[in-house]
């Protein structure tokens, strides 16, 4: 997080049993763009096999057509709805989010749209945080499936069992929230998730477990 005056203390573990992680017995498939051109080169095989293909033209179309629908169901590659994406340049990401509220050497914040982007040395985008900024608003869509406000059991119904929770709160202006890690499609992503119940002007009301932010960068390990 990009805050001046960070301050941070620890406090009581959330109780355990509010933090036991397990495998869902069917978690909901989501087809890759990968599995997407593979239904969809099958179906086309299928079709270019015949020997006329005069009267099965129709079929040829409804092929692309439903290969280009479920494309369109992977947004901008992972499931999102995000504006921006990781890698592209901080010239583009301006056209496209216009004047950020806030800058750094590194990142800029865009209170209009809920997000911060953060860059390397050669301005690229490394990692996009989804969030409510001071003075802004708070990020409306989905990244890999998820959205700001949902239980982080969603998360783990989507990506599995994270690979760090930290249980312990930390309170940082005022708020506490803990931080779970996972793994998932190629990405690391990084929640902050409440710590208790509360009502706040900025946040309204909350519930624990409910994720405050959402954090994605490339996973350098896979």
């Amino acid at each position: 997080m990009f805050y001046d005056n960070l301050t941070s203390k620890e406090e009581k573990p959330m109780n355990p049993r509010h933090c036991l992680i397990v495998h869902p017995p069917n978690p909901p498939f989501q087809p890759t763009h990968e599995d997407v051109w593979l239904i969809f080169l099958h179906h086309f095989a299928r079709v270019a096999e015949l020997r006329s293909l005069g009267g099965h033209m129709n079929k040829i179309i409804w092929c692309v057509l439903i290969a280009v629908l479920l494309v369109g169901f992977g947004d901008n590659g992972i499931n999102s709805d995000l504006p921006i994406q990781i890698g592209q340049s901080r010239t583009e990401v301006k056209q496209i989010l216009g004047s950020p509220g806030r800058t750094g050497d590194d990142f800029d914040s865009f209170f209009g749209h809920g997000l911060i982007a953060k860059y390397d040395t050669t301005n690229k985008v490394v990692s996009i945080e989804a969030t409510r900024l001071k003075s802004g608003v708070e990020f409306r869509g989905r990244i890999l499936g998820v959205s700001i406000g949902d239980h982080v059991t969603k998360c783990v119904e989507l990506w599995g069992n994270p690979e760090k929770w930290d249980t312990k709160a930390v309170t940082l202006l005022g708020f506490e929230f803990s931080s779970v890690f996972f793994r998932h499609e190629g990405y690391r992503i990084e929640l902050e998730v409440w710590h208790r119940d509360g009502t706040n002007s900025s946040f309204g009301t909350y519930k624990r477990g409910a994720i405050k932010n959402i954090r994605i960068s490339k996973d350098k390990t896979s």
